[in-house]
């Protein structure tokens, strides 16, 4: 499975759909842990590969693995439905300029 190939820091992070803080900060092997956090121990980090004084990049054949592990572990959680960023009753759409309700009038959204 190696393909020998080596991805940069900003490439690897895209790959993965995150920004390179992120990517550094939670998912790069720095010596610590070896887990990615909030997966229970089930996903592993990547080690970086040195490429020169200040050049990291990370081989394209274990952000595969890593991705495939997101995945089991994704796959392996039972189904929660996401919460509403905003309980219904105080949704914009229930609060339009110049509605009425009971008399009064409705404040507007911001």
């Amino acid at each position: 499975m190696s393909s020998g190939k080596i991805d940069r820091r900003k490439v690897a992070a895209a790959r993965v759909g995150l920004g390179i803080t992120h990517f550094d900060a939670n998912y790069v092997d720095k010596g610590g842990d070896p887990f990615v956090p909030g997966t229970d121990g089930q996903v592993l980090r990547v080690r970086p590969v040195p490429l020169g004084e200040r050049a990291v990049g990370f081989f394209s054949d274990e952000i595969d693995r890593l991705i495939q592990q997101l995945r089991e572990w994704r796959d392996g959680a039972p189904r929660v439905p996401p919460k509403p960023a905003v309980p219904a009753q105080f949704h914009p759409s229930r609060h339009r300029k110049g509605q009425k309700q009971s008399g009064r009038q409705m404040p507007t959204a911001r």
